[in-house]
């Protein structure tokens, strides 16, 4: 898979700007690990590339919330304050 593009490296550092601010990132990236195993990189990777046109669907298309240690609430409140930034624009 290659590179990222302009557009998909922004949405990166968003995201994961976003994730370090609401103390996740941690949780985020151990519950990528976690689920996708040994494509976790590649899977983020071609996630940011299908979400680039709608970035506030990332975090909800990322794994299963059901499945998760911290549970469907607590990832659903994260969603909820992600997808909050892309109402105004």
């Amino acid at each position: 898979m290659g590179k990222l593009n302009l557009k998909q490296s922004e949405l990166k550092v968003l995201f994961f700007f976003f994730l370090n601010v609401t103390d996740a990132l941690e949780n985020y990236n151990a519950e990528m690990i976690r689920q996708n195993k040994d494509d976790a990189q590649k899977y983020f990777k071609a996630l940011l590339k299908d979400m680039v046109k709608k970035p506030e669907c990332i975090l909800i298309s990322s794994f299963s919330w059901g499945k998760s240690k911290k549970g469907f609430d607590y990832w659903n409140n994260l969603n909820k304050k992600w997808e909050k930034q892309f109402q105004c624009k």
